[in-house]
């Protein structure tokens, strides 16, 4: 969480989504920052379920964009600011360990950039139904 709050720049994607983290990406999505999050329907709705205020701002935030894909790895993502974070999750989808490395780590930070271009190629924009 504390990774979150302090950067201006998110993009990730995951196949679930902790609750515990709506309140942080809310705070930075209503401070302006750059977010687009990609995820499963479920995702999205654990978002409005979890904070529906929260939602509406990632929905109208100009530096917000919310992108549906069905078929993400089971493994998350996210590119923040100078750092790359991956989660992995355990058999019932708890998050089970996360990687923290900066992107001095050029190969990883590379395989981390790629993964997230293919997923953002699939991916659709979030439209509310």
């Amino acid at each position: 969480m504390e990774l979150v709050e302090e950067t201006d720049t998110f993009r990730g994607f995951a196949p679930v989504f902790n609750p515990l983290y709506v309140e942080s990406i809310g705070t930075r999505i209503a401070d302006g920052g750059d977010f687009e999050i990609i995820g499963p329907p479920n995702v999205f709705e654990t978002i409005r379920s979890s904070d529906p205020a929260v939602f509406e701002t990632a929905l109208k935030a100009e530096a917000t964009r919310l992108l549906v894909a069905e078929d993400l790895p089971e493994f998350g993502l996210a590119l923040l600011d100078e750092v790359v974070v991956i989660a992995a999750y355990s058999e019932d989808m708890r998050t089970h360990s996360i990687l923290e490395a900066c992107d001095e780590q050029q190969e990883l930070a590379e395989w981390a950039e790629q993964q997230y271009d293919v997923q953002r190629q699939a991916a659709d924009k979030y439209e509310e139904r």
